[in-house]
C-alpha cells in the first residue's frame, strides 16, 4: 500500500505538471499551488500508512483525507491568481492543518490504546 500511495502521488503529480504546461487556460500558479496539494496529501498518507496506528483508523481516515484532498483540488482550480485576499489559499492552509492535526491525534491516540493493552 504504501508503495501504491507514493507512486499514485509521483504520477498525478507528473500529470499536474503536464497539465500545466500544455493547457492554456490553466494557470502556472494553479498547477503549482495543486501540485503543492498533492504532494501534502501524498506525504500525509504515506505517514498515515506506514504509522503503527490500529487499520480502522487508516481506513477512517483515508477516505477523509480523499474528501478534503478533493476540496483542495477544487479550490486549486478556482483561486484566482493573487496571493493577497485569497480565500481558497486560506481554505487549502485550514484543511492541510487540520488533516496534519487528525493525523498527529490518531497516532497519539494509537499510541495510548496499545500501551494500555
Amino acid at each position: 500500500m504504501k508503495t501504491i500511495i507514493l507512486l499514485i502521488g509521483i504520477l498525478l503529480t507528473c500529470l499536474n505538471t503536464i497539465l500545466g504546461t500544455l493547457l492554456i487556460n490553466y494557470q502556472l500558479f494553479n498547477a503549482i499551488i495543486i501540485s503543492m496539494v498533492i504532494i501534502c496529501n501524498t506525504i500525509l498518507f504515506y505517514s498515515l500508512w506506514i504509522s503503527r496506528a490500529r487499520d480502522a483508523y487508516k481506513i477512517s481516515l483515508s477516505f477523509l483525507f480523499i474528501l478534503i484532498g478533493i476540496i483542495e483540488l477544487i479550490c486549486g482550480s478556482l483561486m484566482p491568481f493573487q496571493l493577497k485576499d485569497n480565500r481558497y489559499i486560506a481554505v487549502i492552509a485550514i484543511a492541510i492543518v487540520f488533516e496534519v492535526l487528525l493525523l498527529m491525534i490518531t497516532l497519539v491516540l494509537s499510541k495510548t490504546i496499545k500501551s494500555h493493552h
